[in-house]
């Protein structure tokens, strides 16, 4: 009777040990072309990771104890997701080839699809021509209306719905920022009318957003939020540029929540590099990893920094092999005794587009000098390219680079935002690997050297 007794409790013991296991979240990677690198979890107040192998097969057991939205970062792939005890949620993306949109599959009510692949749902287009208050009232209108989209035949939870509506409004707040270079990038480059700058009051209303949303505190929309909260706020008086630099950076490391915080602020030193050059970002960098020292991403900033100094100004460049308009292989060596004044852009890329009239000027200016203008386009889809550079009647030396990730020059170069100038002396050397624009009075001081 004893031993009958032992054995049912023991069997006990297992039903519930294993039904504990079960009501862990279970999230799976497969990621195609991965590299080696690391994949976090923000879940809560915990930080979960794992190593990535080439295989790029990641599985995740998670003690969740309650419904939560959480995050999922890798290399500078960021999305969000939505956990509980029970879930089991698979993810499938390219890390190379297409990174806007994941396939999810989940034994949930779409919640991971919905948040995963947030811009494919929430992506709202405002009219920025429009005065001020108006843009800010049509942004504002859009909240419920995306709400009552989203939800609309869903059984979402509570939680799930109010946390989704504040997210919407953080979206929408994150839009209000983005009207001031919005609205000065049409008027300088297409409408032609006064610039207009913003008052910074505009950020008053998201003042309240600066006290940490436990629901949400791992979104990336709330990362978004905060990066650009603390950012307009350090910036009603400043003194300087740099001033307003260091300000932003320390209101983000003063954030109590650890992984936000420390998310943010590897946010801002990729920020800073993409913006403002690996020359010129240096002292923010540096003051970035005086607060990071102790993390996880100290390492991925050093790696950062190495990766960029092996292409840093008087380094052998590296070489390239690309077609031409006509497939013809062009080579860097090929232009040797000259220099080289690369542009990379794309055909869906305004910005790029914008700077081709000022391109076409220098082409003009320099002609005969001892300088080739080389433009090598980042379009997925070789014809979209070539269609543009025959209708244009584009001038240079157009040269077909692909897919950013895909292309082993651009990589070395780290670009990883359009468009970007490199400008490569007459004996292969670096002058600059991010230099002036064309558009940019300072590009005619740089290339004196070759009139």
């Amino acid at each position: 009777m004893k031993r009958s007794l032992v054995y049912i409790v023991l069997l006990l013991l297992g039903a519930m040990h294993t039904q504990a296991i079960t009501e862990n979240a279970k999230v799976t990677f497969k990621i195609d072309n991965a590299t080696e690198g690391t994949i976090r979890i923000f879940a809560g107040d915990e930080v979960f990771q794992q190593k990535v192998n080439k295989d790029g097969i990641v599985v995740f057991d998670l003690p969740i104890e309650k419904e939560v939205f959480a995050s999922f970062e890798y290399e500078k792939a960021y999305r969000d997701c939505y956990l509980y005890p029970g879930v089991d949620v698979n993810i499938n993306f390219d890390y190379e080839k297409n990174r806007e949109f994941y396939e999810v599959q989940a034994n949930d009510q779409g919640e991971n699809e919905l948040l995963v692949n947030w811009l494919k749902y929430n992506l709202v287009l405002c009219d920025v021509t429009l005065d001020f208050e108006d843009f800010c009232e049509q942004m504002k209108g859009m909240v419920f209306t995306k709400y009552k989209e989203l939800t609309k035949d869903k059984n979402y939870s509570d939680f799930f719905k109010k946390g989704l509506i504040e997210m919407l409004r953080i979206h929408t707040h994150c839009g209000l920022d983005l009207y001031q270079p919005t609205y000065e990038y049409q008027v300088e480059n297409i409408l032609e009318l006064e610039e207009l700058r913003t008052d910074p009051a505009i950020f008053e209303e998201m003042r309240e957003f600066c006290t940490i949303k436990e629901d949400i505190k791992n979104s990336n929309v709330y990362r978004s939020l905060i990066n650009k909260l603390c950012y307009a706020v350090a910036g009603v008086d400043a003194t300087s540029e740099k001033n307003h630099r260091e300000k932003t950076i320390r209101m983000v490391a003063a954030i109590d929540h650890q992984p936000l915080r420390n998310a943010v602020l590897f946010d801002i030193y990729n920020i800073a590099i993409q913006n403002r050059g690996f020359e010129k970002s240096k002292s923010t960098r540096e003051l970035i990893k005086l607060y990071l020292k102790d993390t996880d991403y100290y390492a991925q900033c050093l790696a950062i920094d190495a990766s960029n100094d092996k292409v840093a100004k008087g380094k052998q460049s590296p070489g390239f092999s690309m077609p031409d308009i006509n497939g013809k292989t062009v080579k860097l060596e090929d232009f040797k005794g000259y220099y080289v004044y690369i542009d990379c852009w794309a055909t869906w890329c305004g910005p790029c587009k914008a700077q081709i009239p000022h391109l076409q000027e220098l082409e003009h200016k320099y002609a005969g000098k001892k300088i080739k203008f080389v433009s090598i386009g980042c379009d997925s889809d070789q014809e979209p390219w070539k269609t543009f550079v025959q209708e244009k009647e584009l001038g240079g030396i157009q040269l077909f680079g692909g897919v950013l990730n895909l292309n082993t020059f651009l990589k070395a170069y780290n670009v990883k935002a359009i468009p970007r100038f490199i400008l490569i002396d007459d004996e292969g050397k670096i002058v600059d690997p991010d230099a002036p624009r064309p558009s940019d009075p300072e590009v005619h001081k740089l290339l004196e050297v070759v009139s």
